[in-house]
């Protein structure tokens, strides 16, 4: 019994020891909309998932959606916090997009990797302007799967906010 009860803590340290926050999302959310935003909550039709599972195939990308979204936004950007999987653990992204769809910013709120797998934010700084810009970016050595997690979950976000028409943007050709 004391064997599993130190093992239960020890355990939790371990876990707790990685786990990192780096803003909250009132402090983030002060910073992005000083002047307040709306909150809404958006739930994805079957078909509007399917058309979205359907896109990222196609782009070789195998993954399930959720089918409800929370929106912040005011009237020139809106802002989408997704949470994905990187190796074991989670970490917590947020992204906000002008009304055309283009990014304004890339951020991780939190991460629970190990911290020599989060991706730098020079490194997320290069997203800005995604879909109209065309030069890809490429992984980083040593936090592949982090930088492989952060291109997914902002083509996914993208995607669902189209879909929800949040946002004006023609394609995604180029990428």
């Amino acid at each position: 019994m004391k064997l599993k009860l130190f093992l239960l803590c020890a355990s939790i340290f371990v876990v707790s020891r990685f786990a990192k926050v780096y803003k909250s999302i009132p402090e983030t959310f002060k910073e992005i909309f000083p002047h307040g935003f709306d909150r809404k909550t958006y739930y994805l039709s079957k078909e509007q998932q399917s058309r979205i599972e359907q896109t990222l195939k196609k782009r070789g990308i195998d993954a399930n959606i959720s089918r409800l979204f929370i929106v912040y936004k005011d009237s020139q950007k809106l802002a989408l916090i997704e949470t994905a999987k990187v190796r074991t653990k989670p970490a917590t992204i947020l992204m906000v997009f002008s009304q055309k769809g283009i990014l304004l910013s890339l951020e991780i709120l939190r991460f629970d990797e190990p911290p020599e797998y989060k991706p730098p934010q020079k490194w997320l700084d290069y997203f800005i302007g995604f879909p109209e810009k065309t030069n890809p970016v490429d992984a980083i050595t040593g936090a592949t799967l982090s930088s492989r997690m952060v291109k997914i979950t902002l083509l996914k976000t993208f995607l669902i906010l189209k879909e929800l028409n949040l946002i004006k943007h023609d394609s995604l050709d180029s990428h």
